[in-house]
This record gives C-alpha cells, structure tokens and sequence, in this order.
C-alpha cells in the first residue's frame, strides 16, 4: 500500500552513510515508496526486481566478466533517524573498458544511480558528495547519472512530461529532481527524447500509413530483400545470444552504452518470458544474417499498478495470471537498432513499419517507442515520419571529480556527511 509522508521543505541536518546491513538495504529499496507512494503517475517497479537489481552478490551486472562494483547511500534527518534521500555509486569497469577500446578520452567515469530524495538541496548535496567522493576515491574523473545501474536499466531523470503515464522499465522521478539535481551543481550531459504513437488518432496513423507503403515499394523493389521475422521460442536460448551480439554490435558507438553480458540479457528475458509477443520481437536479416533487431513488450505497468500480492514470488504469480488474461492498451519498444551505418537507412524504417503493422492487428492502441538521443537524428527522422510525437523528456547530468591539492575534500560538512573509516571496505 502507498505511503504518504509529508516533509518539510529543507532538513538542515543529516547524515550519509553506507547501506549495507540487511536492514538497512530494505530501506534503501523501500524508500521510494514512502517518498513517491502518493503521486498517482508513479508505478513501484516489481520489489522481486529491484532486490535482484540491487544484489551486487548475484545480478550479472556486477558479476559477469569484469562486472561492476557499486556502494548504496542513505541519508537520514539527524534528529529523527528517519530516511530522507538515498543514492548509488557504480563503477563499471566493462563500461569503461568499452570506452577505451572505443578511443575515447581516457579518464574513468563513474556512474550515479537509484537517486531519491525529499525536497532538500542540503539532502541532495549530501548525497551527491558521498557518490562522488567513493568514485573519486577509485580514480574516477567524471560522475554521470542518474544510471539505475547503466544504460540498459532505467536512465536519466523525466524533465518534461510528468502529466503522462509511467511506462514499464522507464524512470519517472517528481518535478522536482531536476531542480535538485542542477542546484547542487550538476551539468547537463545530454537529453532523450521519448516517442509514441496513437493508433487510433487518424492523423497519426494516415502518416504512418504513408510511411508503410512507402517503405514496402522500396523493399519490393530491392534485389536483394531484407527478409523480418519474429523469435522462435523453441529455440529461445539461441536467439538471446544473437539478440546479445545484435544488441552490443548495435549500440557499440552509442553514448554511454555499456555492452550487456549474456548472463544479463538471459536474466531479462526470463523475467519478460510469459508476456513476450513473438510478433513483437523481430529480427532483419539479409541472405540468413542478422542484421537488424526490433524488441517490444506489452507495457506491464497497468498490470503492475493493480498487483495486490506484493510478497516474494507470489508478486510474479498474479503478474503472469495478470499478463496471460488482460493485455495493455500499450506496447513499449525496448530496442531498435540495425548493424552498419548504410544498412540502417533502409533496415531500420522496415522493423519499424512491420512492427507498426503487428502493433495495430494485435489490438494495442499506444506504442510507445522508449527514449531516443535528442542528437540521434538517424532514429529520429524516420521515427516522427512514421507518425510518432515526442511526449517525454529525459536528462542525463555529469560532474566532474577533481582531487584539490590537499586531497579529498567535503564541501558539506555543515549536513553530517559521514564516510566510513580507514579500515571499513567500501563497495560490492
């Protein structure tokens, strides 16, 4: 059940230490339902979910290959005890050595993530210092975020849009993160813009309608036609892995992308497993190769809103029964992406344009097509020809970590920032 507490608008005092105990970690997961339980756009992700996310023991984020090491903060009123805020700070080392495999400036970037706090600058502040003293600690030159734990989870901080609906595995933060977060100095790094469609708005969709048999003219008249089908669920476990390959190939000059690991991307699909459409997950291939993906999923947080049973594995039970007798008026896209710059001008629109078509004959009313680089102009232009509307706007912010001459230094110990001592270990 959603808890409402009101708080003042500023805590002049409180204190920041690390999550570690058992205890204290169900209050790191717990708190963003007793700060956000009230405000009715706000859907509480699946609670199975967020303590696999935030298992750095067994999630294949921090244990496949090089893997992450991350450490959780809470912020609690110095008078009361109380829980007021909470943050992440993540240090992935497969993230940075893709970046350095990619040529990019060497400096280790450090992420910051699972933010939540009152309407406090003093909180906020606090926070954000403990992060980036942990990353700067471990050598990292610049802190971005908010990455919940990366890229491929929930991303960035909602700026524009608070009026529309919470979609599944989007952030959705209050109006008033923003201001926190650029208060306590943080720098824009870059925007996403969030698209959708409605099927049922007849301007929308004679555009798309347009853009459809355009595109098949084109593709009927090629020599050698990119051939689109769906998953084969009998053969689940080999399609992950070229979902793997497609995913990291697709996205290996994205910013910001961090290569997800087999271990991860089978993790996600036995989570997505009973609500996967085969319709809905589509491959593009050119003479058998794979050159294209599409990826799609009913959007589950209406099913999620209603759940009743709250409780360990009982929450998925009435999510499957939930998912195998209603279906969502929306459907979300959680990846497109084409391999090589030439084949995506023409293979992109196609998954695009099939996909439309399977989301209109399945019944849904909505898709709505995840975030996109406000710079992505490839995704972009064909995205908005084919009918689709920018109704969210995302934020990603950095700040750089310099060390000062001295060493390490706290600009917030008027809050009770608290670290831990010389002989406690920081981290997963």
């Amino acid at each position: 059940m959603p808890i409402a507490i009101s708080w003042r608008a500023a805590i002049a005092i409180c204190d920041v230490t690390p999550a570690r105990s058992s205890r204290e970690l169900r209050e790191f997961r717990r708190l963003p339902r007793v700060l956000r339980g009230a405000d009715p756009h706000w859907v509480e992700p699946l609670r199975t979910e967020q303590a696999r996310l935030l298992d750095r023991a067994r999630h294949p984020f921090y244990v496949d290959g090089e893997g992450a090491t991350a450490e959780f903060f809470l912020a609690r009123d110095r008078r009361t005890g109380e829980a007021v805020g909470r943050v992440a700070a993540i240090l992935c080392e497969r993230y940075n050595r893709h970046r350095r495999d990619s040529g990019a400036a060497p400096p280790l970037q450090g992420f910051f993530g699972f933010f939540d706090s009152i309407d406090s600058l003093d909180v906020t502040e606090a926070l954000l210092e403990s992060a980036a003293r942990w990353l700067r600690e471990r050598g990292a030159a610049e802190m971005v975020g908010p990455a919940s734990p990366s890229q491929n989870y929930e991303y960035g901080v909602l700026i524009a849009g608070h009026d529309r609906p919470h979609r599944y595995l989007l952030a959705y933060q209050p109006p008033y993160y923003p201001r926190l977060l650029e208060s306590a100095g943080l720098e824009k790094a870059k925007d996403m813009m969030s698209v959708s469609l409605d099927l049922e708005d007849p301007v929308a969709w004679e555009a798309a309608k347009r853009w459809i048999d355009r595109l098949d003219a084109v593709h009927r008249s090629r020599q050698r036609p990119i051939t689109v089908r769906p998953v084969d669920m009998r053969r689940l476990d080999d399609e992950i892995a070229i979902a793997v390959r497609l995913f990291n190939q697709v996205l290996s000059q994205h910013w910001g992308h961090v290569p997800l690991s087999p271990g991860e991307m089978a993790d996600l699909a036995r989570g997505l497993r009973h609500i996967i459409i085969p319709d809905l997950l589509l491959f593009a291939e050119r003479q058998g190769e794979p050159v294209g993906i599409l990826v799609a999923i009913p959007d589950m947080n209406a099913a999620i809103r209603r759940l009743k049973l709250r409780l360990g594995a009982l929450e998925l039970v009435e999510l499957a029964l939930r998912a195998r007798f209603t279906r969502p008026d929306t459907v979300r896209v959680l990846l497109c992406g084409v391999v090589g710059a030439r084949a995506r001008l023409a293979v992109a629109p196609l998954l695009l344009t099939r996909f439309t078509v399977s989301a209109a004959r399945l019944g849904f009313r909505y898709i709505d097509g995840g975030w996109i680089f406000e710079d992505n102009q490839a995704m972009l232009s064909p995205v908005f020809h084919a009918g689709f509307r920018c109704d969210r706007v995302y934020r990603l912010y950095r700040r750089g970590l310099e060390v000062t001459p001295g060493g390490v230094s706290c600009s917030h110990v008027d809050v009770g920032l608290v670290s831990a001592g010389p002989g406690e270990r920081h981290g997963a």
